[in-house]
């Protein structure tokens, strides 16, 4: 027998991009490769909050940190007054 389904741990997707602070389009990303399971109520797919809230990415991926723009020079002699 299955465990009992509570409508309170279901979030639609664009729901769970927001509490995950992500795109919708990643969390549907998640969905087609299976990485996060799809519930199916009434014709619409929702997905169950704890397991977006928990899902961590096997890999680091996405675009590289921009780099760090460079230090102005500084002269570390310091000039005479005259």
């Amino acid at each position: 027998m299955s465990p009992k389904l509570e409508t309170q741990d279901l979030v639609t997707p664009p729901q769970a991009a927001r509490l995950k602070g992500t795109s919708r389009e990643w969390i549907y990303s998640l969905m087609r490769r299976g990485k996060i399971e799809v519930v199916e109520v009434a014709g619409r797919q929702f997905v169950r909050l704890q397991e977006v809230l928990n899902y961590k990415p096997e890999s680091v991926g996405g675009r590289p940190p921009a780099p760090k723009p460079a230090q102005p020079r500084t002269n570390s002699r310091k000039r005479g007054v005259k």
